[in-house]
């Protein structure tokens, strides 16, 4: 359903974005200069509402700070995209063919604006290792929005590949008008796994846009969910430098069809994280196929209840991204335990009980009394929170350097303790959802 615009809030952002339409300059025909298009586009952007359900949905579906501006521009930016390079310097976009009349293109930009959202979705490519687990299956659904596919016919032809003839037409508009073509094309690897994230709302060629972060957050979330549960484990195996994965870009058209529209760059840090996961080696040891399977399926019904839980799961969401960022590649030691202890802070903290209690006494004692079994299981977990807590407090308070062997040793213990919070959690989830 578009956007609602009063008729007057629509009429002055037409006017006032027609004239910022005429200050904004082109360099060599392809790029928008940000450094006049910001101030020119500072007027109509005070003319959308401060709150309110406009103001939301905007929020939502690009940005919360200036969703006009980003909106304007990362639009012009993929139009110009496709125009071949230009030896002029720099020239005022009304310049340019296509963008003389500058009410016209405000137009049509304001009008692309209201009939949001687009509908997209995402693909982020696993390990190849990991299809083992989809055992005959080609898709495994997680949530309403998340599934795991393997690449058959029928994924391709649901979410087909760039076209050949675009990146051909492109080469032919300029050499690097044809290389953006060629390095943005959509192409997948047969019989790759992927998992695919549905997303509504807006994303530039650059990507940036809540729907964009949103579906990396679920990205993470999933890959967490996965090492905390047991079904993934991080690879130390060395790896060759190699370009951040590709995220394969598919929006939905009028008729209801997805098109493909180009990759994004996924995070370098993030992508070689991801690069490196491997199906647990515990699950290797339970040696029988059918053990293996039940074991595979029985951890996705409780990725499935974590991802799909709705208000009630959003912290086990949020707190698998802490606990995959604790295992993200090329960070230091440090910041992973200080990003590892924020998942039980994200869990089992809350600031009106530690305004009372203090911090490491609340989490201590939820801790051990979520996990432990027993009177010693607890008392033992307690003593453990104990010294990791002391940790955690010299990192942030005292700048330390380092961590020692057996505050390395603590860090294992830490992630162990936060594999099992993960859990329980997600089973006391599951418990309340049985009970709705």
């Amino acid at each position: 359903m578009p956007l609602n615009v009063h008729p007057e809030c629509k009429a002055r952002l037409l006017q006032t974005l027609t004239t910022a339409i005429a200050q904004l300059y082109v360099e060599n025909g392809k790029f928008i200069s940000r450094s006049d298009a910001l101030p020119a586009l500072e007027l109509p952007e005070k003319v959308l509402p401060g709150k309110g359900e406009l103001r939301s949905q905007l929020s939502l579906y690009i940005d919360n700070d200036r969703p006009l501006t980003e909106f304007i521009l990362d639009t012009l930016s993929e139009e110009l995209s496709h125009l071949p390079f230009d030896d002029v310097a720099r020239q005022r976009l009304t310049e340019l063919d296509g963008y003389n009349e500058s009410a016209l293109v405000a137009q049509r930009l304001l009008n692309a604006l209201i009939d949001l959202p687009r509908q997209y979705t995402l693909s982020f490519k696993l390990p190849t290792e990991l299809s083992t687990m989809l055992g005959d299956q080609s898709v495994v659904v997680i949530s309403p929005r998340l599934r795991l596919v393997r690449v058959t016919d029928e994924i391709i032809s649901q979410y087909p590949p760039s076209k050949s003839e675009t990146s051909q037409v492109g080469a032919l508009s300029g050499l690097l008008g044809g290389l953006n073509g060629w390095l943005s094309a959509v192409h997948w690897q047969m019989d790759g796994i992927y998992l695919q994230v549905d997303a509504q709302g807006f994303i530039g060629p650059y990507g940036g846009s809540q729907p964009h972060l949103e579906a990396i957050r679920a990205l993470r979330a999933f890959s967490g969910l996965g090492l905390a549960l047991g079904l993934f484990e991080v690879s130390s195996d060395y790896l060759p430098q190699s370009p951040p994965s590709d995220i394969l870009l598919h929006r939905q058209d009028a008729g209801g069809e997805f098109v493909a529209v180009r990759t994004i760059s996924l995070d370098d840090g993030i992508s070689r994280t991801i690069k490196r996961l491997r199906l647990s080696g515990f699950i290797d040891l339970l040696g029988d196929p059918k053990r293996r399977s039940q074991f595979v399926t029985s951890t996705f019904f409780l990725i499935q209840a974590a991802l799909s839980g709705g208000k009630k799961a959003d912290l086990i969401f949020l707190a698998s991204q802490w606990f995959f960022d604790g295992h993200s590649h090329g960070s230091d030691q440090l910041l992973k335990f200080v990003q590892t202890m924020i998942v039980l802070e994200i869990l089992l903290g809350d600031k009106a009980s530690s305004d009372q209690t203090g911090l490491n006494v609340l989490l201590r004692n939820r801790c051990a009394y979520l996990i432990g079994t027993s009177q010693e299981d607890r008392a033992e977990v307690l003593e453990w929170f104990r010294k990791i807590y002391d940790v955690r407090s010299e990192i942030v308070h005292t700048g330390k350097h380092a961590l020692s062997t057996s505050e390395l040793e603590l860090f294992a213990r830490l992630r162990w303790i936060c594999r099992r919070v993960i859990r329980k959690e997600i089973e006391l989830l599951r418990a309340d959802q049985g009970k709705g």
